[in-house]
């Protein structure tokens, strides 16, 4: 996948929207967290998310990632 002379799927499925998508994910019980920096940089607050949307913090995100459970995390 990060080999430049490969080829690849498109993923998102033609019927739905990003934001249907992470609804998905949501719904799914995948925790889904913004960048805490974000919010106020957009003028926006923990209010404005859409449910199940949370604000990561710099511990969370360290307390995740030295997790020997945590398979995947992204940015």
């Amino acid at each position: 996948m990060s080999a430049s002379d490969e080829g690849g799927e498109t993923v998102q499925p033609p019927d739905m929207a990003p934001r249907q998508m992470l609804g998905g994910l949501v719904d799914a019980g995948v925790r889904v967290d913004v960048c805490a920096i974000y919010l106020p940089t957009e003028g926006l607050s923990d209010r404005d998310l859409r449910p199940g949307v949370g604000v990561a913090t710099p511990s969370d995100i360290g307390a995740v990632m030295a997790d020997p459970a945590t398979r995947l995390f992204t940015f």
